[in-house]
């Protein structure tokens, strides 16, 4: 007997459908034609939970605001897609996507400003 976790992937939806906000993600592609690379973009919207975290500061002293978020997104979120947040410009730095016995429940995501 296994369990079921569409209940789960259902109450996760939900819980950062009502705590969070709609957004658009950004995923650049880049692809080779004869007469060089060509740029194009595509875009897909995904509900977000945004959970503030501490300002990284790199080894040259550039500091970049972290935060971590909770996303329920039906397309793969891939590392370098941008997202709006709150009038703020977020690339995707990280992504874990939690999915037990192949369902997966929600994207932890980390973006960095």
């Amino acid at each position: 007997m296994s369990f079921d976790y569409s209940v789960l992937n259902e109450t996760a939806t939900t819980l950062i459908k009502r705590f969070g906000q709609s957004v658009t993600f950004t995923r650049l592609a880049e692809t080779y034609t004869p007469t060089g690379f060509s740029s194009n973009s595509s875009t897909y919207t995904a509900d977000l939970v945004v959970i503030d975290s501490p300002k990284i500061q790199d080894e040259q002293g550039l500091i970049s605001e972290s935060k971590q978020a909770l996303v329920s997104s039906t397309t793969a979120i891939l590392i370098s897609d941008s997202v709006e947040v709150n009038g703020e410009h977020f690339r995707v730095n990280n992504v874990k996507s939690l999915k037990p016995a192949a369902t997966l429940l929600f994207y932890e995501v980390e973006l960095l400003s």
